[in-house]
């Protein structure tokens, strides 16, 4: 949200609500975005070399902190030190978004 507030970074944030997200460029139709999609897309950069992260060991904690269970079929994300790992699993949620124009000023 303060990033949002910033003339400066304010046309190259999207805020992500775990609500939903548009399907289309139109946004008529609409997805739920889930915790499952945005840790699976993040695992996804990690396993293709496609993100690099710092080398601080508190990083790493809060990723092996993560803890997952099969639930009815769905894959439910949970751990006690995941703020960090929650953090970094929406940063890289926006690469998967192609919707902004960004431009320098």
């Amino acid at each position: 949200d303060q990033l949002l507030d910033t003339e400066q970074t304010r046309r190259k944030t999207v805020a992500i609500n775990n609500a939903a997200r548009p399907l289309t460029h139109e946004e008529k139709q609409k997805k739920k975005v889930i915790k499952e999609d945005i840790y699976n897309n993040l695992l996804a950069l990690m396993e293709r070399n496609e993100i690099q992260l710092l080398d601080d060991a508190e990083i790493f904690q809060s990723l092996k902190s993560v803890q997952f269970e099969i639930v009815n079929g769905r894959v439910k994300y949970f751990g006690n030190y995941t703020h960090i790992a929650d953090g970094l699993v929406r940063a890289a949620w926006g690469v998967k978004d192609k919707s902004l124009n960004i431009y320098l000023y």
